[in-house]
């Protein structure tokens, strides 16, 4: 890594900076490679070229918000997500961790928008649960497919969206949106006025600081992502939107998680000489942590926050003030989530 910022030829997605550090760089042709070979996405040669501005690209942290992200860049295309989701069968999951954290702090009452919803998996599982479940994307598959399933998913993006249906929503959620964006505010900002004052707007990214084991793989490139996140810079959009940030959640890893954790990052580093057997004490050592009695002194010493073992996403729980001000300039006392 260079030890001096210098100007970047993108600006930072987040806060517009263009002083920024290399952090590393890749090829292109390396991320068209990985994105076939793990996944078995099928992408024309054409959207390849219109997306491959220059040989390598650079991954740089800002050095006013330190939000990583990549330059150059051009963010990907519809026609890049549509030839991607097409052809990668498993893009698209009906199970995230961030779904459930949700669900649970939702009422009855409540109307919930989902932002780029997909094919509306979030929307399935709450559906039966609260007044109103809407989903939006610009996605025309994903659309076409969700309102199949008798879901309520409109083809509109969310600056168009939110003019008409501004202050409509208990809750509004963007799940794994915001690291593909160019430029982060103007969505943020339209997701927001989405929000009733009292309302919550909550935010999921995938979390740079997970595990080890839980490497970066070819969808965390460009052009499918293009930042990527810690808390600080979720803690920022709150400001930026002059906003409560009621809380920041990490994804706890599951034991085998927790257990490949152990092997590949903390043993070696706790014992860090060679010798013989090595390997086969560091495999017993990380299956007798998480067992009984052993796993009590683990979840009561918070070892996975000591220790930073972290799963793949992060998520924001931001509450809108309730005497909000359209120009977004007067806070409030934190207060309950408003009621429909």
């Amino acid at each position: 890594m260079k030890s001096s910022y210098g100007p970047s030829e993108t600006p930072c997605p987040l806060c517009g900076s263009s002083e920024a550090t290399l952090v590393s760089e890749t090829s292109y042709a390396e991320i068209w490679s990985h994105l076939h070979g793990e996944w078995g996405a099928s992408i024309s040669e054409a959207v390849k070229t219109a997306h491959t501005l220059e040989p390598l690209v650079k991954l740089q942290s800002c050095r006013k918000c330190q939000l990583q992200y990549f330059s150059p860049v051009i963010p990907g295309s519809s026609l890049f997500y549509s030839e991607l989701t097409s052809s990668c069968a498993h893009y698209y999951t009906d199970h995230k961790w961030e779904f459930e954290y949700v669900r649970n702090i939702l009422q009855r009452n409540h109307r919930v928008l989902d932002v780029a919803c997909g094919k509306g998996a979030f929307l399935r599982s709450i559906r039966d649960s609260v007044g109103a479940a809407i989903g939006i994307d610009t996605n025309p598959d994903a659309v076409s497919n969700g309102n199949e399933a008798n879901l309520h998913i409109h083809k509109q993006s969310v600056e168009e969206f939110s003019v008409a249906h501004g202050e409509e929503f208990n809750l509004v959620s963007a799940f794994q949106v915001i690291e593909h964006l160019g430029s982060v505010m103007p969505f943020v900002l339209a997701a927001y006025r989405c929000v009733k004052p009292g309302g919550l707007l909550v935010l999921s990214v995938p979390n740079r600081a997970r595990s080890k084991d839980l490497s970066f793989g070819s969808l965390d490139y460009p052009p499918h992502h293009i930042s990527r996140w810690a808390e600080d810079q979720l803690s920022m959009i709150a400001e930026k939107l002059n906003a409560e940030l009621v809380s920041i959640a990490k994804e706890p890893l599951n034991q085998s998680q927790t257990i490949g954790a152990l092997r590949v990052k903390e043993l070696p580093e706790l014992l860090p000489l060679k010798f013989a057997g090595r390997d086969f004490v560091m495999k017993v050592i990380s299956r007798l942590v998480l067992t009984f009695p052993m796993s009590l002194v683990w979840r009561n010493l918070n070892m996975s926050d000591r220790l930073s073992m972290y799963g793949m996403s992060m998520i924001a729980i931001i509450r809108k003030p309730i005497a909000e001000r359209t120009n977004l300039t007067q806070s409030s006392q934190p207060m309950a989530i408003a009621g429909s």
